[in-house]
């Protein structure tokens, strides 16, 4: 449909250079060019955000120190004696000392069952607290399938070996204990995201894409946000797999979640490299961001109201460019020329508000309608003109839905927009529709 009042596009004014304001993205005051964000890398955030956390381990000592206190009563004098020692030396404190009477107790020749469990088990508690994780990984694991070892252990047992591997930075074994571990006493949150960090410190990153989507799917699933730590690693596995759907979906879960202008900014920038940078692709991004407040440059309200003008919306270059003076962004070094662009938005916009008809013969002429009606903020005339032209199947179906979700936002009608807004299913519509679901 051509623009119902605007003047011939000239060389200042094409689509290229209309549209040429996308082309850059501002986060925190400085400029970053499309192609930057593109390559926005979350792998270095989220693996410090890893390597930051403390997990606890406090649970091994209480679960290995009775054996040892149980050991003197009923070993041999030659092992109880030296595991003696080694318990009073421990309580003391006094590991590696501890762990040297521990050997002596080892090295003794034709030991029992029970005391080569005990020794090997208190062995395990020693190398633990004096930071060897792996001999304490080996110790533990030996002993766990003992018959000597309480069922009611287990469980604490099971989960000490995980710790202990992720502490060792054995991330294999770490992932496979706490997978073990849900297997046989059910989901465990602590397990679950032990899982999931092993899995991506030892760069299986298709396995953490999965075991993160577990976490968010659960924390979903009982009404709660996902932590925006179990996002970010989601996003930087699917970015390292390959997964670009999935990398989408943890970023949207990001804004959705954890909502900040660095995730907007690039969730904004992958929707308008998704939906291209035609002048009516450029204006309804520009709507997202007139809402989030982006708005931030001379440049980019000229080149917006030039779009709107070009798409025959006088009435929306005309409020735009008053935002701008308003915000203070316009006025300064180009005033003039800015001057210029707002004195003619406000003569096309009263002619062409004195000549909007009340209908329109076709869907399309009815959305097209609606749309120039609800630029001067006459919204409830949009909204009738917008559904009378939805009851029919025309093209432009998607973008005029989610006008009407718009014109339903800025008469504050949410639960309607949110309805028009989900009804979008194809398309770069779609693209967009997704976009203001996280505004409503």
């Amino acid at each position: 449909m051509s623009p119902r009042c605007c003047p011939p596009r000239n060389a200042s004014a094409s689509p290229k250079s209309a549209s040429s304001v996308m082309n850059n993205i501002w986060i925190r005051g400085k400029r970053f060019p499309m192609s930057s964000l593109s390559k926005f890398d979350i792998f270095k955030f989220a693996r410090s955000l890893i390597l930051a956390a403390a997990l606890p381990l406090g649970m091994t000592a209480a679960v290995m120190a009775p054996a040892a206190a149980q050991a003197a009563e009923t070993m041999s004098v030659e092992v109880g004696k030296p595991l003696q020692a080694a318990q009073k030396l421990a309580k003391a404190g006094k590991y590696a000392a501890a762990m040297k009477k521990t050997r002596e107790a080892a090295a003794v020749k034709k030991k029992t069952a029970y005391e080569s469990f005990v020794v090997n088990d208190f062995m395990g508690y020693l190398a633990a607290r004096l930071g060897d994780y792996a001999s304490a990984v080996k110790a533990y694991e030996t002993s766990y399938g003992s018959s000597y070892v309480p069922a009611a252990q287990k469980p604490k047992r099971l989960q000490a070996l995980a710790d202990m591997a992720y502490r060792g930075k054995m991330y294999g074994k770490a992932a496979s204990f706490a997978s073990q571990y849900q297997k046989s006493f059910g989901p465990d949150r602590h397990m679950q995201v032990l899982v999931m960090q092993s899995d991506y410190l030892r760069k299986d990153y298709p396995a953490a894409v999965k075991s993160a989507a577990v976490l968010v799917a659960a924390a979903e699933k009982s009404g709660k946000a996902p932590e925006e730590s179990w996002l970010q690693i989601q996003m930087a596995s699917a970015q390292q797999a390959g997964d670009k759907k999935m990398q989408a979906s943890a970023l949207r879960k990001l804004v959705k979640y954890a909502p900040s202008d660095v995730y907007w900014k690039q969730y904004l920038a992958d929707t308008q490299r998704a939906i291209g940078t035609s002048d009516r692709m450029t204006l309804e991004l520009d709507r997202i961001l007139r809402a989030k407040g982006y708005m931030d440059s001379s440049r980019r309200y000229m080149e917006a109201a030039q779009i709107a003008i070009q798409l025959g919306l006088p009435g929306e270059a005309k409020a735009l460019m008053d935002e701008g003076f308003k915000k203070g962004v316009l006025g300064g070094k180009d005033k003039n020329r800015e001057l210029r662009l707002l004195n003619m938005a406000k003569k096309l916009a009263a002619e062409d508000k004195q000549s909007l008809a009340k209908d329109a013969p076709s869907p399309k002429g009815k959305a097209a309608l609606g749309e120039a009606y609800a630029s001067y903020g006459q919204y409830d005339k949009a909204i009738a003109l917008y559904k009378s032209a939805l009851a029919a199947s025309f093209p432009e179906a998607g973008l005029t839905r989610l006008h009407l979700a718009q014109a339903y936002l800025a008469t504050g009608r949410k639960a309607e927009a949110r309805k028009a807004l989900a009804g979008i299913k194809d398309g770069k519509a779609a693209k967009l529709a997704q976009a203001w679901l996280l505004l409503v």
